[in-house]
């Protein structure tokens, strides 16, 4: 958020306004559209003056920068928590997975059409392994995204604004760009072949982004079918990264 910021607030007070003001700004965002807010219906919301408002933020975009800052940070630690999953680390599963084993990778791994410990090539055994990680990838980020928005809505119209200014276009670009960079290194680590992990991963994240604004609605609330389609349809994708077993 501090690039944002015209000034650091150094005091605990000063710290409590701009966390005031950035929540107002979502708010507000959130409820009317960036184009219709104002930094004096912002500040209003945040009861505070105009004066205070611009002493931290020089103009609404250094709001909406802020709010956007707030919500990567975030969704950072998601996709981040992604790659840990492939890594092996247990404390993450797969949500989509309502019945079987409970370690992430043997439930991906009971879904491969040639299961890994079947008679078979070395190079089966690797695409075998390279789905586990994959599938586990896929699980984490798209669970962990949807349910970030559900807890906080106003996210969407940052990730995919249906209405784009210049200012959310750029916004939207950043933010998306940023969590595909992220996903991409998960996928490099889940064993995706070097060539296809950053294309993959743009496209991964734009589609989520745009099937995000379907699966969960402005109050937060989930639109149960439109989750699973998102799931499917991202799944179907993650799929076709797979390497071909020889």
């Amino acid at each position: 958020m501090d690039g944002s910021l015209r000034r650091t607030p150094a005091q605990r007070r000063s710290r409590a306004r701009v966390e005031r003001l950035v929540e107002a700004a979502e708010a507000e965002f959130a409820e009317v559209g960036y184009d219709s807010a104002s930094t004096r219906s912002i500040a209003a919301r945040a009861e505070t003056s105009i004066g205070s408002l611009y002493q931290f933020f020089p103009h609404k975009r250094a709001l909406l920068d802020a709010v956007a800052a707030r919500h990567l940070a975030a969704l950072d630690q998601v996709t981040a928590a992604a790659s840990g999953a492939a890594a092996g680390h247990p404390a993450l599963t797969v949500p989509t997975e309502p019945t079987g084993p409970a370690d992430p990778a043997e439930a991906a791994s009971a879904r491969l059409s040639a299961p890994a410990d079947a008679p078979g090539t070395a190079s089966a055994s690797a695409s075998a392994a390279v789905g586990a990680n994959l599938r586990t990838v896929h699980g984490a980020v798209v669970e962990g995204v949807i349910d970030y928005t559900a807890a906080h809505p106003g996210v969407r119209p940052l990730l995919c604004p249906v209405f784009p200014s210049r200012d959310l276009t750029e916004i939207a670009a950043s933010m998306q760009a940023a969590i595909a960079h992220r996903v991409e290194k998960a996928f490099a680590g889940a064993g995706v072949a070097p060539d296809r992990c950053a294309p993959a991963a743009e496209v991964y994240v734009r589609v989520l982004a745009a099937l995000l604004w379907h699966a969960v609605d402005a109050e937060g609330v989930r639109r149960p079918d439109s989750c699973r389609e998102l799931r499917t349809v991202l799944g179907a994708y993650v799929e076709a990264l797979l390497p071909d077993p020889a």
